[in-house]
């Protein structure tokens, strides 16, 4: 027999933005800092009450010729009233657009149904983007994050870590992305590396 439940979540959101890039598909200068705030209170009918914080920051520089992309995430969730993080309030990491080598959410602690998520998220990106031609980039990439029970359980020493290249092609219908990034720290049981084909930059 299959049991369902549904849990009604309201929340409270806060979100602030800077953007300086001068292309939001694809800059090459400028700073995008995001950031958000959320609370679930029992006062608005939410039955799962948290506090969930989140803030990105991405930048785009010359050196030289050669374009530098930089990025970091950073996120905490913290339940209220003795209750759990409920899976979908979890944060989670892994794939194309984060720790590319890693499957998509594949970073962290996992049961027989996939990976569990985390209380806490960390990633950083770093990606030096060098144009061959007007069609043509080659590119070399770093990547390290990770997901962590607790806020507590945070650590720098503990980030999964894909060092990897590709290249992007510019096509009429838009920009077409391979890549391979190959886990060199913190890998997964039976993860070493993996290729990524996608439409569009990672970050």
């Amino acid at each position: 027999m299959l049991f369902r439940s549904a849990l009604h979540v309201a929340r409270l959101t806060v979100n602030a933005a800077w953007d300086t890039r001068d292309d939001a598909a694809a800059p090459t200068r400028g700073l995008l800092v995001t950031g958000s705030l959320e609370d679930a209170p029992a006062a608005l009918g939410s039955q799962i009450r948290f506090v969930r914080g989140f803030a990105q920051a991405r930048y785009f520089t010359r050196v030289g010729g050669p374009l530098l992309a930089s990025a970091a995430q950073i996120g905490v969730v913290s339940p209220l009233g003795g209750q759990d993080v409920i899976p979908s309030e979890r944060f989670y990491t892994g794939g194309s657009t984060s720790i590319r080598g890693l499957t998509t959410d594949g970073a962290g602690a996992r049961d027989l149904f996939g990976p569990v998520g985390g209380r806490a998220l960390l990633l950083f990106n770093e990606e030096l983007r060098v144009p061959v031609s007007r069609l043509l980039q080659v590119v070399a990439f770093l990547d390290a994050g990770n997901v962590f029970e607790t806020p507590g359980d945070l650590s720098l020493t503990r980030l999964t870590t894909a060092l990897g290249g590709g290249l992007r092609i510019v096509l009429p219908y838009g920009l077409v992305r391979v890549d391979y990034g190959r886990l060199i720290h913190e890998a997964p049981l039976g993860e070493r590396g993996r290729w990524v084909i996608s439409l569009g930059h990672a970050f």
